[in-house]
């Protein structure tokens, strides 16, 4: 999953998803903003190497948008997003995983 973050309003401003962590996935997050591009000011990410593309730095040259790196060692560089994937797998990864006895039990219950 890749989530692009507001920090303004520290709300999800667009999203994707997909089975490989890749500049795919990070262009497709791009598509669903529902504000034009040449608003996006800076695109701020982690060191990961999906986010060191040229498709990704072609986006970024075409609409003036300035590239922000996480300093090595510097996890508060990306402490918003970090919390906000961290509430998205406890609400919605984690709670759908239900434990195999326990899923037993309830099937018997039914």
């Amino acid at each position: 999953m890749c989530l692009l973050v507001d920090l303004v309003n520290r709300g999800i401003a667009g999203h994707s998803a997909g089975r490989t962590r890749d500049a795919g996935l990070v262009l497709a997050a791009f598509a669903t903003l529902d504000f034009p591009l040449t608003d996006v000011q800076v695109f701020h990410t982690d060191r990961g190497s999906e986010f060191d593309n040229t498709r990704i730095d072609e986006l970024l040259d075409v609409f003036d948008i300035k590239r922000s790196l996480s300093r090595k060692g510097r996890p508060y560089d990306n402490a918003v997003v970090e919390s906000t994937n961290r509430l998205l797998k406890k609400e919605l990864a984690y709670r759908a995983r239900v434990p195999e006895p326990l899923r037993h039990a309830r099937a018997a219950e039914a």
